[in-house]
This record gives C-alpha cells, structure tokens and sequence, in this order.
C-alpha cells in the first residue's frame, strides 16, 4: 500500500535528496498531484500491482517512479510527471 505523498527518501540524478515530507509539502502548496490521482492513471494503463514509489526531481521536474507487479510476474518501472500526470516512461 501507499499514502499521498510517500515518496520513498530516494536522491536524485541532481543531487537533491528527497523523501515524504518533500513530497507532503509540493502536494500541500499545489506543486504536484496527490500521489492516489497518479497511481489510478498509472494502473489504468499499465495494469498491475503498485510494489513501490519513489519521488525525485530530475532537471527541476517533479517525478513519481512507480513499480508495477505485473501479471506476468515482472516488474514494470512508470515514471510520471508529478506536476502534469503525464506517464514519461
């Protein structure tokens, strides 16, 4: 399971270190998408089990990593703008 803004304490490619209370505060000011709004798009189009999250900034861009447990077995790795709810990869 996962909770809005739960964004694993990952860093980033920049250098910038981030994790829940980076993500809570970007949700609370309006800078991102509640991480659930993300997750429905996310699953929508790639069916699956949510396993993890991670919440980076790459080039002053929000992103929301999602790993999907797919029916497969395999994992599936979904990167999406958490500003803009756009799937980037």
């Amino acid at each position: 399971a996962y909770a809005d803004g739960d964004g694993g304490g990952e860093s980033s490619d920049d250098g910038q270190s981030h994790d829940a209370d980076d993500a809570a505060r970007s949700l609370k000011s309006g800078d991102i998408l509640a991480l659930r709004e993300l997750a429905r798009t996310v699953t929508a189009r790639y069916p699956g089990e949510i396993i993890g999250t991670e919440f980076k900034t790459k080039k002053n861009v929000p992103i929301y990593e999602f790993y999907i447990l797919q029916k497969n077995g395999r994992v599936r790795e979904v990167k999406v703008n958490a500003k803009t709810g756009r799937i980037l990869k």
